[in-house]
């Protein structure tokens, strides 16, 4: 009921600005996120403009990574000592195909023009790492009794 509540009934996909991963990018293309499989944190913008943190998990599987949102904060702008998270049923879908729920615009191993990686920077490779080319994602948000992409 929390997406209900916040207003997703009608719009129910949400920007977040992802504050977790490594940037390894270089200008011009900044915030080149390298993720590792772990925790996931950013702001996410409500339909009616505000703001609020948002924590969950990123999984990476072959070809794509799963990132999920489970918390959201509406008391304070951070987790702080006393604040509780509201809990909420987020998770990443595909820019260019929305319907893809789960999976983002990802490389493994570098970004598909490698020369926007800075090489001087640690960059995580392997089966549990990812690329993602951009810090701002595309979440859908699960409103209750509704099945994906309804």
């Amino acid at each position: 009921m929390t997406a209900v509540r916040l207003g997703f009934e009608k719009k129910p996909i949400a920007k977040v600005e992802l504050w977790t991963g490594i940037d390894v990018g270089l200008p011009p293309a900044d915030h080149i996120l390298n993720f590792r499989n772990g925790p996931v944190e950013g702001w996410m913008v409500l339909p009616d403009g505000s703001i609020h943190w948002v924590t969950g998990a990123a999984r990476m599987y072959q070809g794509h990574i799963y990132m999920e949102f489970d918390r959201i904060y509406l008391d304070a702008l951070h987790p702080i000592r006393g604040s509780i998270p509201t809990p909420l049923c987020a998770v990443l879908v595909d820019s260019q195909n929305w319907r893809k729920l789960g999976e983002g615009n990802i490389e493994y191993g570098m970004y598909t023009s490698a020369q926007y990686v800075d090489p001087a920077r640690l960059v995580f490779k392997g089966p549990d790492a990812a690329i993602l080319p951009t810090r701002l994602v595309d979440t859908y948000v699960q409103l209750p009794g509704r099945r994906f992409p309804d």
